[in-house]
């Protein structure tokens, strides 16, 4: 479907940064940090989609995913059958900020990590594909061991 025909509640963009968390069932931790996302990515309604302004998103990633503001969210929902919370349960909570030179000494520590974690999972997400690819027919012989080309180097033996 075209993202131009998508009903208006369902245009949930998400950008390079933006974090995205689950709003049903807030308990189960169903949370995630987008890094190059692709063009006009969309999310579930079902998210709550949460963009950092005004400080780095590693920071506010890694604030909004603690023990505590777990326990904050958990405490905001609604419904027993189907306990939820809003985008204003988000939006009214309140995060201890450090001062502005903490707050990018973070960042530049932790943003390498986070994008280095996000090629790591691309990439086995790659090799896990292609695994399921190849090996049904490394089993039922229609191709040998011999007739792939892997680059073994830097594996250890």
């Amino acid at each position: 479907m075209l993202f131009k025909e998508t009903p208006g509640r369902d245009r949930r963009s998400v950008a390079h940064g933006d974090i995205i968390w689950s709003s049903v069932r807030p308990n189960r931790r169903s949370y995630s940090l987008v890094l190059s996302p692709e063009q006009n990515l969309v999310v579930s309604t079902g998210f709550t989609v949460i963009t950092a302004r005004d400080v780095p998103n590693s920071y506010l990633y890694h604030a909004i995913t603690t023990d505590e503001f777990v326990g904050y969210i958990v405490g905001r929902t609604t419904g027993a059958a189907y306990p939820a919370v809003t985008a204003a349960d988000f939006e009214s909570a309140n995060l201890l900020l450090p001062r502005a030179d903490i707050l990018e000494s973070f960042h530049d520590t932790v943003a390498d990590m986070l994008n280095l974690c996000d090629r790591l999972h691309r990439q086995n997400s790659s090799l896990r594909k292609t695994r399921d690819l190849l090996l049904p027919r490394l089993i039922s012989g229609e191709i040998g061991v011999e007739d792939l080309d892997i680059n073994t180097e830097g594996l250890a033996a």
